[in-house]
């Protein structure tokens, strides 16, 4: 008998083809399945945020405030306590900033940001905010939130850069959009608090005056 020369390709390729759909439908299935095992929730916890500074406490504060569990920072805007110190003189443009989003790709207004700049003064007493919602404690020089816009703490920490030999260090949190309806002004504090306080041990501020538990605000007038 002769055979023509496709009987013998066609034997083989059965059998082949057969061993191809199985190796798509095994590739289809374990993509699938790797799907749903690899892929979870987007963005950073609440511990991942601003570098990690944020203790126990500060991040049950952060999601007290916001109601939210995941966040988002820019890579190329990246918070460093490494780089912070060389670039604490410098302008705003060129300081290293904590901004920190919501973890929604399509909104670009940050939930809040921290900076730290130094400073050679830091405000005497405990006056009352223009709007009577400015809450004061006794946190390092100075510390105060005001009403639902910003908090800001002065704590010594001498440094010398471009501005010079300054004695003191002004850590600000604002937020340019509002926050959950029921924040309060201890959450914002005790967030502020704890970057502030990694930031002073990362300066080499010891005597900073930055409680590891943010203590109950002052009277207004105190």
């Amino acid at each position: 008998m002769i055979h023509h020369p496709r009987a013998a390709v066609e034997i083989f390729d059965a059998p082949a083809r057969w061993a191809v759909l199985a190796l798509v439908f095994t590739l289809v299935a374990t993509g699938c399945t790797g799907g749903d095992v690899g892929s979870g929730p987007s963005g950073v916890s609440a511990a991942e945020v601003c570098a990690g500074t944020l203790d126990a406490a500060a991040q049950a504060a952060l999601k007290g405030a916001t109601q939210l569990d995941r966040f988002e920072e820019v890579p190329r805007d990246k918070f460093t306590l490494e780089a912070l110190p060389q670039a604490l003189h410098k302008d705003i443009e060129q300081r290293v900033v904590c901004r920190v989003y919501t973890s929604d790709d399509a909104d670009d207004i940050p939930l809040f940001t921290i900076d730290f700049e130094p400073r050679t003064s830091y405000p005497q007493g405990n006056p009352e905010g223009k709007d009577g919602e400015r809450t004061v404690y006794p946190i390092g020089k100075y510390a105060a939130v005001n009403g639902d816009k910003s908090a800001q703490i002065f704590f010594p920490c001498p440094t010398t850069g471009e501005r010079g030999r300054t004695a003191f260090v002004r850590s600000s949190l604002s937020t340019p959009r509002p926050l959950a309806g029921e924040s309060t002004a201890d959450e914002r504090m005790t967030v502020l608090n704890s970057v502030s306080r990694k930031v002073a041990e990362r300066l080499g501020c010891a005597a900073s005056g930055l409680p590891q538990q943010v203590p109950t605000a002052l009277p207004v007038g105190n």
